[in-house]
């Protein structure tokens, strides 16, 4: 059996996150001896399912439990969540890397790779498109703008025209059975085009962002002048990036490993 790959999180009530945990059955006796996995949606969240690993217990705890580590699964419902859990997740520590931020960070990193090389197919314009000047613009928390690229190369052309603007918004996915998780309704309020085009403009000078680079600046200036000016030239994307439970990319399943869609 492959060892779990854990966290150690300390003690907390038999309750998180405003939910009562449900023990899963089934799965307990491929676990080490005594371990449980316990399963809750998130109070307010759908599609989203917390998942906690649980020590045995060993002496006087006072109603406390001891948890190994937390993990997020994302699934169109609970049964699915627990499919993913029983058969796909717990072994070679699948399970932890499924956690969002990691997730996130792999998957942005192969798509920003793939825009600073040969490029991506883009599924809206039906073609290859090769990249220039690409940049992160990003806060303390990891918010803000995923990826914003100047285009080199369309074949063939138009659209889009060189030197057009593409912002992408990345969600990644690890499992070939699993699903890049949807856009969230805060990055289209009130328009995607004026989310995008206010995280630019925080980015050239708020203080929870770092200090742009007079080459970030530039090309700051020039994206949000593109923005400003109806959207002409300036476009917007979903990239979706398939991971395995590597954090390779993979195009198992039948689906692209990197592709794009509407925002």
């Amino acid at each position: 059996m492959a060892k779990l790959n854990v966290l150690r999180n300390g003690s907390v009530r038999s309750t998180a996150n405003g939910a009562t945990f449900r023990r899963l059955t089934g799965i307990a006796a491929r676990l080490r001896k005594g371990y449980s996995v316990e399963i809750a949606p998130y109070p307010s969240s759908s599609g989203k399912w917390l998942v906690r690993v649980v020590a045995p217990t060993r002496g006087s705890t006072q109603g406390m439990t001891t948890v190994d580590s937390y993990y997020e699964v994302i699934a169109r419902n609970q049964a699915e969540a627990e499919r993913f859990i029983k058969t796909d997740g717990l072994w070679g520590g699948a399970l932890a890397e499924r956690v969002s931020k990691t997730i996130g960070d792999m998957g942005e990193a192969h798509f920003v790779s793939r825009l600073r090389g040969a490029g991506i197919f883009d599924s809206i314009w039906g073609k290859q498109v090769r990249f220039t000047d690409v940049h992160q613009f990003q806060n303390a928390s990891g918010h803000g703008v995923d990826a914003i690229a100047r285009v080199a190369h369309a074949a063939p052309p138009p659209p889009p025209n060189v030197g057009d603007f593409v912002a992408f918004e990345i969600k990644s996915t690890l499992g070939v059975r699993g699903r890049p998780p949807s856009i969230g309704t805060s990055q289209k309020t009130p328009t995607p085009l004026d989310y995008v085009r206010g995280r630019l403009e925080r980015a050239g000078g708020a203080p929870n962002y770092p200090n742009p680079s007079k080459a970030d600046r530039r090309f700051l200036r020039a994206a949000i002048a593109a923005a400003h000016g109806g959207g002409a030239g300036f476009h917007l994307r979903k990239g979706e990036v398939v991971m395995d439970h590597a954090g390779n990319l993979s195009s198992a399943g039948g689906r692209p490993a990197i592709a794009t869609k509407t925002w």
